[in-house]
């Protein structure tokens, strides 16, 4: 596969999620299918499992974070959202993560201490069942090649013109 090159901007790939939980492991294998494809010499994949607390450096020094986790939208289990992280809602509908730090409270902690955010995207899929087994369900696992096609257009795409600063 072609890429066209954007040297300059730093993509950084983060699975979220628990596999001990059933589909709230689905940002760590959409990882694993990303690792067995080609991917611009400028993006690095991050497996951080629910450690969202870790990615402070990369939250802060990537030109551009994708983001892929479980999402809980009310929609069929395998159904697949996207969300510039300006976008994303606060409360009710879709949230951005179940873990114990979410994402969203470490957005707003780097934006409350000053931090240029970068371009952030999130990629969520509907999980159907998030309790304790290993294993995808059938619809999300079914999902996965699709998910990490989407990461490879977000990857791909020209960078915005303007950094999300508040």
């Amino acid at each position: 596969m072609a890429f066209e090159s954007y040297s300059s901007d730093r993509a950084v790939v983060v699975g979220l999620g628990n596999e001990l939980f059933g589909d709230d492991g689905v940002g760590i294998h959409v990882l694993r299918e990303l690792e067995t494809r080609g991917l611009p010499p400028a993006t690095t994949l991050i497996e951080a499992g629910t450690a969202v607390d870790a990615l402070w450096d990369e939250l802060t020094e990537a030109d551009r974070v994708i983001v892929v986790d479980a999402v809980e939208g009310g929609a069929e289990p395998g159904s697949v959202y996207r969300y510039r992280y300006d976008e994303c809602p606060e409360s009710g509908g879709a949230s951005l993560s179940g873990h114990e730090v979410g994402l969203r409270d470490k957005l707003v902690a780097l934006e409350l201490m000053g931090s240029t955010l970068p371009e952030i995207v999130v990629i969520g899929v509907e999980p159907e069942r998030v309790e304790l087994g290993l294993g995808l369900s059938e619809k999300v696992a079914q999902r996965i090649p699709a998910v990490a096609d989407l990461v490879i257009e977000e990857v791909n795409r020209p960078p915005a013109t303007v950094r999300t600063e508040h």
